[in-house]
């Protein structure tokens, strides 16, 4: 139940209007009543859902309103089931604008419209169960992980959508929808095996709107502009598997997933030619092969469960790089000249570079995401109480680099301390239909402190308001989205990452 009051609590813009934002995620069980009569509008009750919804909001510096219409359906013929849903968002801030020119030390305030609107299909798939024990469904899909409520470490190796409309506590909320083939196999009946087959590589909006292509290295006085990573054909494909035992006292799951870097693009610097004893490089990026494994333990406790998961993936430690006017160079020496000692190791180092990591000057290590949470649910209150942390190790197959660059250059990992997260959160009525409460700390997407407050006009009308102390990630995707170089704007200050009410009503069909 907590679930569903948490969806639709909070689904456009920090604000507590939707109940699942796009729709359902997991498999939409169909309940046939024998007896009941086959009319038009029991037959649409049964199969066919939806949702409009509206809100606005107001700073001191800007306002901002969105809209959202969804529709969906899902029926079933014997063994198969289909499902389709479409959505049209829209979402749009006015808001102050600070043109500085550094130059001349001054300041110009303007206005700006910053919009996004978008139609698509959030799902449209097929699931057959050809016998007991197996299921098989192919089709746009919303995948899921983790046992957390709220935000899972192990949900991260999948795609992220950085939704416009903000601050959410559902972790679907932030979930690409993307082409996925499945299988599950239940060789008992509170064990699932499940594979995960995606052909094709999708981008959020976000990443997406981020251009490099006019972004450029100046190196012996000719450019090299960024060039994109390509992914092609099987390049471009993915895939996980997953397996998970449903327990009376403890659920654990265990997942492998082989794909991309593909929340936003990364940028990787590639050997090109030394100079003076100085080395050069090139700029890609892209969306770079990706391999992670997750763990989780939820151990339930009366109304509450306590969960610990983490997730392990490659990732990139990119060299550290100073810059000098229409030149980059790796700074090992001396910016006004190279000694022979750190020449020699600059050619020891770039030898490595290019024998064993294909010249890139960015080395395989790994990231460690973890998070210890509990999440519960009581008659009149409920709560996510969670901490995350994330650290960095060393790959250990590359100890010999790490070896030889460490005798001059020591390296101190940077890893983010634990931080906590919480929001509790008390019901309006008997029957959970309203509630109100307060978040604070790191969520899907956003990070700051959170009031909200919604309840049911009628049993279909429903209305929320929020406030809001904090910053979306969504934001700064916005301003990407209606830039068109990309993150090139940086004598833009936008006066809307500030605190905001809002308030919104939305009706469900």
């Amino acid at each position: 139940m907590r679930r569903w009051i948490v969806g639709y609590l909070i689904g456009l813009g920090v604000a507590v209007f939707a109940d699942d934002d796009w729709g359902p995620t997991a498999s939409i069980d169909i309940i046939t009543n024998p007896v009941q009569e086959k009319t038009f509008g029991n037959y649409w009750d049964e199969h066919v859902y939806g949702w409009v919804a509206g809100t606005g909001a107001v700073g001191l510096n800007h306002y901002r309103f969105s809209s959202e219409i969804k529709f969906g359906f899902s029926d079933r013929w014997n063994r198969l089931k289909w499902v389709m849903e479409g959505a049209y968002r829209q979402n749009t801030i006015i808001t102050n604008v600070y043109i500085r020119d550094v130059a001349n030390n001054t300041t110009i305030t303007t206005t700006e419209s910053l919009q996004t609107d978008q139609w698509r299909f959030r799902q449209a798939y097929l699931e057959y169960t050809p016998f007991g024990g197996l299921t098989l469904s192919a089709g746009n899909q919303v995948v899921v992980w983790g046992q957390l409520s709220v935000f899972s470490p192990v949900d991260f190796l999948l795609p992220l959508d950085i939704n416009p409309s903000g601050f959410s506590l559902v972790k679907a909320d932030n979930r690409m929808s993307q082409l996925t083939v499945k299988a599950s196999v239940y060789p008992l009946s509170n064990v699932e095996l499940t594979g995960y087959f995606f052909p094709l590589f999708q981008e959020n909006v976000f990443s997406r709107a981020i251009d490099y292509s006019n972004q450029y290295n100046m190196i012996d006085d000719k450019k090299y502009f960024y060039t994109e990573y390509p992914l092609k054909g099987a390049a471009a494909q993915s895939y996980a598997l997953r397996g998970t035992y449903y327990g009376s006292s403890v659920t654990m799951a265990f997942t492998y997933y082989s794909g991309h870097h593909n929340i936003i693009q990364r940028t990787r610097k590639k050997y090109v030619t030394s100079i003076d004893n100085i080395p050069y490089f090139s700029t890609e990026y892209g969306n770079y092969p990706r391999k992670g494994y997750g763990a989780e333990v939820s151990v339930p406790i009366g109304n509450l469960s306590l969960t610990v998961e983490a997730a392990l993936s490659e990732d990139f430690y990119p060299l550290t790089f100073s810059r000098l006017p229409n030149r980059y160079y790796m700074d090992w020496g001396n910016p006004d000249g190279i000694d022979d000692e750190t020449a020699e190791f600059n050619r020891e180092i770039i030898d490595y570079i290019n024998t064993h990591n294909n010249g890139y000057a960015d080395m395989p290590m790994y990231q460690l995401v973890y998070a210890i949470g509990i999440d519960a649910d009581f008659d009149t209150w409920f709560y996510n109480a969670y901490v995350l942390g994330l650290s960095f190790m060393r790959n250990p197959q590359m100890k010999a680099f790490w070896d030889l660059y460490e005798r001059k250059r020591p390296v101190d990992f940077i890893n983010i301390p634990v931080l906590p997260t919480v929001n509790i959160g008390r019901y309006l009525g008997n029957q959970k239909k309203g509630a109100y409460g307060v978040a604070l700390g790191w969520f899907t997407g956003s990070m700051g402190l959170f009031g909200y407050v919604f309840n049911h006009i009628t049993e279909s009308l429903r209305w929320g308001a929020s406030i809001d102390i904090g910053f979306n990630i969504s934001d700064q995707a916005m301003v990407a989205i209606n830039s068109d170089e990309g993150h090139s704007s940086i004598n833009k200050e936008y006066a809307f990452f500030e605190p905001k009410v809002t308030f919104g009503l939305g009706y469900q069909l």
